[in-house]
């Protein structure tokens, strides 16, 4: 693969990003070890259940906030952003219909608010 491959292959990502709502899931060992797989797979299986278009759920590396781990990050399509922290698989059904559904973002699982 060239450098202009890899430039083209740059923009196309940013692009879509910008495209819809993305979700990303802190997946570095602590993640792990303290349930971002599972969040990460309910989030999977909800997105599909729910039929929710223009989702883009992936995984990260290290967030940086090993303590409220396992982290959930938002971004929308204008680029505003909400981590949800210490998420488990009853918050995230709660981040689900509140957040992704309905458009409401649940501030008492924010990492801003979490660290006051």
């Amino acid at each position: 693969m060239n450098y202009q491959k890899l430039v083209q292959i740059k923009k196309e990502t940013k692009d879509k990003m910008k495209q819809g709502t993305r979700i990303q899931v802190g997946m570095g060992t602590c993640g792990i070890a303290a349930g971002a797989r599972e969040v990460f797979e309910f989030l999977n299986d909800e997105i599909k259940r729910n039929n929710l278009k223009d989702i883009h759920l992936t995984e990260v590396g290290c967030m940086g906030e090993c303590a409220f781990e396992p982290l959930v990050e938002i971004i929308g399509p204008d680029g505003d952003s909400m981590i949800y922290c210490r998420m488990t698989v009853d918050r995230a059904q709660e981040v689900v219909d509140a957040h992704l559904i309905n458009g409401i973002k649940l501030e008492k699982y924010s990492l801003y608010r979490l660290k006051k």
